[in-house]
């Protein structure tokens, strides 16, 4: 199974889609209730009542979440070494996080967080679309980051210890 999660830093709600053995995609927007309170109570959600250890994640998109550029916030960033503890819950020994975003600060952070909490960054670029050797599929808020000149930073970590 590989899930997918992005949230746009608004207040919308975060889409969450499941890929299920190749063949069923699942999609759901997560609750009012849990997204009114934010992107760690859907982390939360998905690892307490949708995921467990007995899932087999492959694979898990963060595309262009929210930055929390602020210190005592950055705790809730989607790649901060507490979240990556909670994905390692489900996430199948070899198993990869694609991560993608226009913020430079969380970028370099985030670099460090998957290394904290055992993951092997495996390819990594400052520059995704002058890269020839990159799968990607372009979301909406890539397109419009790069039509504006921001360059789209994006690694791929995989998980070497539980």
């Amino acid at each position: 199974a590989i899930a997918f999660l992005e949230n746009n830093g608004t207040n919308k709600k975060p889409l969450i889609v499941i890929f299920i053995n190749r063949e069923i995609m699942l999609a759901m927007t997560c609750l009012t209730e849990y997204a009114s309170k934010g992107v760690d109570s859907i982390i939360r959600k998905m690892v307490n009542d949708i995921f467990g250890r007995d899932d087999k994640i492959e694979r898990i998109y963060i595309n262009f979440c929210n930055p929390w550029p602020r210190g005592k916030h950055r705790k809730k960033r989607l790649t901060h070494t507490r979240q990556l503890e909670k994905y390692k819950e489900f996430l199948i020994p070899g198993g990869e996080i694609h991560f993608k975003t226009d913020d430079d600060d969380l970028f370099e952070s985030s670099i460090n967080y998957f290394k904290e909490s055992g993951f092997e960054i495996i390819k990594l670029t400052y520059d995704l679309h002058s890269e020839t050797d990159w799968e990607d599929i372009q979301t909406e808020h890539e397109k419009m980051f790069s039509e504006k000149g921001i360059k789209i930073k994006a690694l791929i970590a995989r998980l070497t210890k539980k």
